[in-house]
């Protein structure tokens, strides 16, 4: 849990931080760091809980994340009003009376 702090303090000030984002490839990282371990077992060595439980070690170091090296890009979202006066016309439909 420690190490899970630890990360979570890093990015928390970064700009366009995003809770789910970071969360969504954390979990992803970690899964396959857990079946790249899982693989190098023996099949004896395989268990439910094994496949079921992530641990320290394959919770990826900060440095490795995506996110510690992603350059994120601003995006402006504008809208558009358009107003129509007594008798405007859009393809010969009337919207004010």
């Amino acid at each position: 849990m420690n190490k899970l702090n630890n990360i979570y303090d890093k990015v928390v000030g970064k700009e366009d931080f995003g809770n789910g984002r970071f969360v969504r490839k954390m979990i992803e990282a970690a899964e396959l760091n857990l079946a790249e371990r899982v693989v190098a077992l023996s099949e004896d060595e395989i268990s439910e809980k094994l496949i079921t439980t992530l641990e320290a070690c394959d919770i990826p170091d900060y440095d490795n994340l995506d996110i510690a090296k992603e350059k994120t890009k601003a995006h402006t979202l504008g809208f558009a009003c358009l107003i129509f006066g007594p008798g405007s016309k859009i393809s010969g439909t009337s919207f004010c009376p």
